[in-house]
């Protein structure tokens, strides 16, 4: 079986750059095995194009079962099954007993239900964008504008954008694209969704009197239960009224997703602590403060900005959000991209994921409010 997986990875390096590499294991010209280092830069996406809706390449589209693919006519056509596997090579891994489907152009992964969950393209096959394998990066740049997420490798880079209810992933190595996927996961999904078991150290002490630091109590609950999946324990940061919950976007004129504002009372946070968004990938808390889950709380750091409140109950439009972040960002000393805690007064805070030399405010923004004597999760934003 291997020398079948050695003898299609001759034909390109497909697997080896992106999540694909997980198939061969260290078998491939280049082995990504080492972890990536991940970075966030979510600024201006320059969208000059309509949306990027392809949710399918070819006769292939995520969803797809294997047994409705193996019932397709290929032979003789563009999209013929070249390579037809499954991952045995580390009883160990996450992926082991999924299938691989090979064309020419593509290949196509298949999850523990055996339907398609990711489409690595190497060939010719353009996104509906008209990106391509061999363009530079300033194609990408014009394109797409700035990156979601960025995955840095020893061979190179993945750029990964979030798409209406899909991720696209762009592999750079040498300055061009060496590969494109659309993917149902971001690029580091390691094929565990559920919820995570918090080790008994990093659980907080619902039962302690936490009178002395409230704030540091409820911004620690918040950030090991985004980290941990725990959706009981974010669920008691939250007022029965619910989260104030927007998603605006700097650019794009529409075309990288809808403006949201809406109420979520605590039964509807998903399970992953997400906030769903019709026909649009939901607000994910953890995409939001992935780099604060990872931070120890003592090394945020603080700033006092007394003049940059905001009224949760008297915002009308999204560009009172901006305004408000906007004007927060200015008045930060730091404005690289890391977690900044904001005191406005005795009764609000803001946990601030982001940073932004031009002072829009994109990134994630957590804002609490003290009633009665604790430390509430009242409204959350996300600013792209």
């Amino acid at each position: 079986m291997k020398k079948v997986i050695i003898f299609i990875l001759s034909i390109s390096i497909l697997i080896s750059l992106c999540s694909c590499a997980n198939v061969q294991h260290g078998n491939s010209v280049e082995s990504t095995n080492q972890e990536p280092s991940s970075s966030i830069n979510r600024g201006s996406k320059n969208l000059n194009s309509g949306k990027q809706t392809r949710y399918e390449i070819n006769v292939f589209y995520l969803g797809m079962k294997y047994e409705d693919l193996m019932k397709l006519d290929l032979y003789n056509s563009e999209d013929e099954i070249t390579g037809n596997n499954v991952i045995n090579d580390d009883e160990g891994s996450w992926d082991y007993g999924n299938k691989v489907v090979w064309t020419q152009n593509l290949c196509c992964l298949f999850d523990k239900d055996n339907t398609i969950y990711k489409i690595t393209v190497n060939g010719d096959i353009p996104t509906s964008f008209g990106l391509k394998v061999g363009d530079t990066v300033d194609t990408i740049n014009k394109l797409y504008g700035t990156y979601d997420y960025k995955y840095d490798y020893s061979w190179g880079e993945v750029v990964e954008y979030y798409v209406d209810s899909y991720y696209l992933d762009i592999c750079i190595k040498d300055n061009q694209v060496s590969l494109w996927s659309i993917s149902k996961y971001k690029n580091d999904y390691n094929g565990n969704i559920q919820s995570h078991q918090i080790p008994e150290e990093s659980k907080p002490d619902m039962e302690a009197d936490t009178k002395s630091d409230i704030k540091s109590d409820a911004l620690n609950r918040m950030l090991i239960a985004i980290k941990y999946n725990d959706l009981e324990t974010f669920k008691q940061l939250v007022l029965p009224e619910g989260i104030f919950v927007v998603r605006t976007f700097v650019s794009g004129n529409g075309a990288r997703g809808k403006d949201i504002i809406m109420n979520v009372e605590p039964n509807k946070i998903g399970e992953d602590i997400t906030y769903d968004v019709k026909d649009e990938i939901p607000i994910e808390m953890v995409f939001l403060f992935k780099q604060s889950c990872e931070t120890d709380i003592k090394n945020i750091a603080e700033e006092e900005l007394t003049d940059a409140n905001i009224d949760l109950n008297r915002v009308s439009s999204t560009t009172d959000i901006w305004d408000f972040c906007g004007n927060a960002v200015s008045k930060l000393n730091n404005k690289e991209w890391n977690p900044h805690l904001i005191n406005i007064n005795e009764n609000k805070f803001i946990l601030y994921e982001g940073g932004d030399v031009d002072c829009t405010g994109i990134g994630g923004w957590a804002i609490f409010e003290k009633k009665n004597d604790k430390f509430y999760l009242t409204g959350v934003f996300d600013l792209r």
